[in-house]
């Protein structure tokens, strides 16, 4: 036996299953902004775009924003963030090859 259950029907079950809060974030005068990983604290880390230079942020649970770029890259991004609030994250260096940096207590390191 099978059971057809109306589109209507499942996009009201499926979504209701997905409901809860949800907060707009939106990196200080950027035209574009994408989180990528957030820890239990509620750090979010992600990147966003301010005058065409997609760099990484840091946006704290009471919405302070911090962003970085990595060896003055025009594209870092951030990736992860661990439960001590160290951000892991990708760059482009000047010949286009992926790198990767991390932010401690907002000092970018390169590897």
């Amino acid at each position: 036996m099978s059971l057809k259950i109306p589109a209507p029907a499942f996009l009201a079950l499926c979504c209701s299953l997905w409901a809860g809060e949800y907060t707009t974030i939106d990196c200080p005068g950027a035209t574009y902004t994408s989180a990528a990983s957030i820890n239990t604290a509620g750090q979010i880390v992600g990147s966003c775009t301010v005058a065409g230079i997609t760099q990484g942020f840091l946006r704290q649970p009471n919405g302070d924003f911090q962003t970085f770029t990595a060896d003055n890259s025009a594209t870092s991004n951030g990736v992860d963030i661990n439960e001590s609030g160290v951000v892991v994250g990708m760059y482009l260096d000047a010949s286009g090859k992926p790198q990767a940096f991390l932010v401690t207590d907002g000092s970018v390191t390169t590897f």
